[in-house]
């Protein structure tokens, strides 16, 4: 869900976008305070030729991502019968009409699965606040636009030396007044950029946020958990996930 804050802050633009398909999947739009439970929703699937993808089959519209500034509306769409990444549409009208973009993977170096084998899992935009031709489409690698989408460039690569950023990217995060600067968070933590990606600095070292998937307590002795080896997802790339058990003596 966003709002579009700078031109109507009453407007706000939902997607659905169950992964498996449905008619409903979607874009939707209300002008209604939210506070008003019995506000309409709409459905905005384009006219004419300029048409938001449908759900109707297998290879429709699944889980579906929204990114909007001055007006602008970016969405994002994965595809159902393969999980990649379907396209990127744009609409300056409020839905009225879609276009859709150059397919991000249409920059040079990409490998086919380089922003989407998995978008039902990886998927997300953003578009800088006061510039809506800045945009970011993230997948398994990070992708950039300084033209609304007419061209793109990779920004990340976590399967090639030197390693700057790790896979499977989740959120990014604008710098407040730098155009070029965001943190990226991933399956590896979180990155900063302060040039539009050309260079990455790795904030992992001093977070204390690992994922822990298991543990196990003394049976005898509910103090004795603290000396207890745990299974965490991984960390930057250091990584450690393991099944653990104490010994009941």
């Amino acid at each position: 869900m966003v709002i579009d804050s700078s031109t109507n802050p009453s407007t706000v633009y939902a997607a659905q976008g169950i992964t498996s398909g449905h008619s409903t999947n979607g874009v939707w739009k209300t002008t209604t305070n939210l506070s008003n439970t019995s506000g309409n929703w709409t459905k905005l699937p384009g006219s004419g030729s300029n048409l938001f993808p449908t759900s109707a089959s297998v290879s429709g519209a699944g889980r579906i991502r929204l990114a909007v500034a001055q007006a602008t509306l970016y969405a994002v769409v994965h595809r159902v019968d393969d999980s990649a990444l379907m396209g990127a549409w744009k609409t300056i009208d409020g839905g009225t009409n879609w276009t859709q973009t150059t397919h991000p993977e249409t920059s040079s170096g990409t490998t086919g699965s380089s922003i989407c084998s998995q978008c039902w899992y990886d998927l997300d935009i953003a578009v800088f606040p006061t510039d809506p031709n800045i945009v970011y489409v993230l997948g398994v690698e990070a992708f950039r636009s300084t033209d609304g989408g007419s061209s793109w460039a990779q920004i990340s690569n976590g399967y090639t030396a030197p390693y700057k950023v790790h896979v499977d990217q989740h959120a990014i995060g604008f710098i407040p007044g730098n155009a070029s600067g965001f943190y990226l968070g991933n399956d590896g933590g979180m990155y900063k950029s302060l040039d539009a990606g050309a260079n990455f600095t790795n904030l992992n070292a001093t977070l204390q946020t690992t994922q822990f998937y298991r543990g196990s307590a003394h049976p005898m002795s509910s103090s004795e958990v603290d000396d207890t080896l745990s299974g965490g997802w991984r960390r930057g790339r250091d990584e450690l996930s393991v099944l653990v058990a104490l010994k009941p003596s």
